[in-house]
């Protein structure tokens, strides 16, 4: 293999001997207070465009930092490098740091101000070379940290057979981030058990195969690729003709309680950018399995900023059973990927990605299952444009131990959660397929994403149905054709739900066409379409309100929400036994079942037939346009349908806000309206405003 001419520093941090009491080697799975955290300045790109000076002079620094904190924080210690290579200078034991550096594994950038460890590499024009920092605490315990500085970077390696593939990785120790590497023929694993491999250079599969290997793993994270810092592209996993699954490939996954995070999927935590990569490997997780589980066929984790997934495909089908969980725990599941933390003010982007695969789960700890993306923690913007799932996304948990989670789903996304100032944007999305839960674990459900905080969804469709069936806890249960709950403000515009909404749990709903719930912040909701019947059907008594609408099902924690431009073609029905005493009531609207607060709706229109038949004489409302309006107003609205309801109305139900510039027409308990009739069957009781109501032939 030939060399190049440029040259590269890096480092790679390994734990040796004893482990300092609660402090483990840097990783990004390790929480902050039990890590020492190797901090390198200037970045590895500035190394790279540094190359080396004439005359070998020290030009790379490095940092190792003890965070505030972590357990070397709060003790005495002291550093030394073993054997002490000359081409190490200016070694600092202990000094104050106070500056800003950049996380090589991260690419984070820290201000810090805390003890640490400082020195200066020569350049290396010669092999790679390495020393070896031990820190040793006052107790005498120690930890061991290998220095690694690569010389000479090697030509690009072209992989052409399975020896090739594993010469290369028993080579990894001379892997740099410059490292280009193409496979040159399809790959047949023949039962070969792959370790996972961390890589930080670039690997283009040029359009081939990498199949024929089933992987059982227990107590670790698993993926083709551990941590994938580089790049990787045109790849095909699980197939041999690229086109079907080669009926062998797949990932079974077990771990015990004591692990704290595992990341499952062909790429475990992934720090680079992903494009045209096509995945066919299953995944199936153990119903043993009693730890926190990130999963999807493709992709677990991403944990760095200002990537992009592109172009990729996903056929894998991902099976969590029912879980023999005794302690509550956290299960993120995704077709593309499960989990997203880019970091505050960056973001990741997913762009024209397809899922075949089914997410199936009975764990009763599901909290964030997507057809795309499951899961996005605070504080962080993620852009999924183009996207679309063709799998079937189902929870059917039928256990929930003390101490469980709701679940949220969604046909593209689960539950993802922007920044005040950062969000979550979906444009231009597709979702082909069914959303299921027949279990008891209860939450947000949407045909796009189960819950919004905030989230801008433009130009989106769902094709699929959400079907709710079986006893669940009685708790509320948010679902929406586009997105069960909008939280913390956020805009739903241009959307299509063209799937039926159905259930019949005995719980609380707030069922919408388009959103399930408006509540807190500014949320909008605009030129939206709602095509699919919606239907709460229950034969169980309970005492739980319930609010179904066209468009939204309920609105709340928001003095400015709004419904403009919006159309509702499908049927809404409701049809229970009920003892409900609560305020909210019964509300069942054409465009809005109950608003709370101060609502906004203008240009709307509705054409489908708007049912409330309750079994009982607790209060219920029906109305063309709203069930029941607290407060709010309503202008340039429309609405043609048949109101059948104990107490119903053209517009509304029970109206206590202003209905102005109105128009109507259809029937209420088979009274046809007409242009005599329209104002007195505007609304089932009203102590609010109605004006300029005409009739709509």
């Amino acid at each position: 293999m030939e060399l190049k001419d440029m040259k590269q520093l890096y480092f790679i941090t390994a734990a040796l001997a004893l482990a300092v009491a609660g402090c483990n080697v840097y990783s990004e799975d390790a929480p902050v207070d039990d890590a020492l955290r190797i901090v390198v300045s200037p970045s590895l790109q500035t190394f790279k465009a540094n190359g080396m000076t004439a005359d070998g002079q020290s030009e790379h620094r490095a940092v190792v930092q003890v965070f505030r904190g972590t357990s070397l924080s709060n003790e005495g210690w002291k550093a030394e490098i073993i054997d002490e290579p000359s081409w190490i200078d200016d070694f600092q034991a202990s000094v104050k740091i106070s500056d800003s550096f950049t996380d090589v594994y991260s690419g984070k950038t820290y201000e810090t101000n805390h003890k640490g460890i400082c020195l200066s590499l020569r350049s290396n024009k010669g092999t790679t070379r390495t020393a070896v920092l031990r820190i040793t605490t006052d107790r005498g315990d120690y930890v061991e940290y290998k220095i690694r500085q690569r010389g000479e970077i090697p030509d690009d390696v072209h992989i052409g057979s399975l020896n090739d593939l594993k010469a290369w990785v028993a080579d990894q120790e001379e892997w740099s981030d410059a490292d280009n590497v193409f496979l040159e023929a399809d790959i047949d694993m023949d039962g070969v058990e792959w370790e996972p491999i961390n890589f930080s250079g670039k690997f283009d599969g040029q359009g081939h195969k990498i199949y024929n290997f089933v992987q059982t793993v227990s107590g670790k994270s698993f993926g083709f690729f551990g941590t994938m810092t580089g790049s990787l592209s045109n790849l095909t996993f699980g197939s041999k003709d690229g086109l079907t699954y080669d009926g062998v490939s797949e990932i079974n996954f077990d771990a015990p309680a004591s692990v704290s995070r595992c990341h499952v999927g062909m790429i475990s935590i992934c720090r680079g950018n992903v494009t045209g990569v096509v995945n066919f490997v299953n995944v199936n997780i153990a119903p043993t399995c009693e730890a926190n589980v990130y999963s999807a066929p493709l992709i677990a984790t991403v944990t760095m900023a200002d990537i992009q997934i592109k172009d990729c495909i996903n056929h894998g089908n991902l099976n969590a059973p029912l879980a023999e969980k005794t302690t509550a725990k956290e299960t993120l599941l995704g077709g593309i990927l499960a989990r997203c933390e880019p970091g505050a003010g960056s973001a990741i982007d997913i762009v024209d990605c397809k899922n075949y695969g089914n997410v199936i789960t009975q764990d009763p700890f599901s909290t964030s299952i997507g057809g795309i993306l499951g899961n996005v923690p605070n504080g962080h913007l993620v852009r999924i444009t183009g996207c679309e799932n063709f799998g079937n996304v189902a929870n059917n948990s039928t256990a929930a131990p003390e101490g469980f989670k709701e679940g949220y789903a969604g046909g593209i996304g689960g539950l993802l959660y922007g920044g005040a100032n950062t969000g979550i944007v979906i444009k231009n999305c597709i979702n082909h397929a069914n959303l299921k839960a027949s279990g008891t674990t209860l939450g947000d459900y949407g045909g796009i994403l189960g819950r919004g905080r905030p989230a801008e969804i433009t130009g989106c469709v769902n094709e699929g149905s959400i079907t709710f069936e079986g006893d669940g806890k009685a708790q509320g249960l948010l679902i929406g054709g586009i997105t069960g709950g909008m939280y913390q403000g956020g805009t739903i515009t241009g959307c299509t739900n063209k799937g039926d909404i159905t259930s019949n749990k005995n719980t609380v709903h707030r069922m919408g066409g388009i959103t399930g719930t408006m509540s807190s912040g500014k949320v909008t909701v605009r030129d939206c379409t709602n095509e699919g019947n919606l239907s709460i059907i229950r034969t169980l008594t309970n005492s739980n309100w319930q609010g179904i609408g066209g468009i939204c099902g309920y609105q709340e924690q928001s003095d400015e929400a709004l419904i403009e431009g919006c159309a509702n073609k499908g049927k809404v029905t409701i049809i229970c036994p009920s003892t409900t005493t609560h305020v909210n009531a019964i509300g069942a609207g054409g465009i809005m079942g109950t608003c709370k607060l101060n609502m906004t709706m203008k240009n709307n229109t509705n054409l489908g037939d708007v049912t409330a038949t309750i079994d009982g004489s607790v209060a219920n409302y029906a109305g063309g346009l709203v069930g029941y309006m607290y407060a709010g107003s309503t202008s340039g609205d429309k609405v043609k349908c048949a109101v059948s309801c104990a107490c119903a109305g053209i517009l509304a139900g029970n109206n206590c806000g202003s209905f102005s510039g109105v128009s109507a027409g259809g029937s209420v308990n088979g009274t046809v309206i007409n242009a005599g009739n329209v104002s007195s069957l505007a609304a089932g009781a009203n102590t609010g405003s109605i004006t300029g109501v005409s009739f709509w032939e």
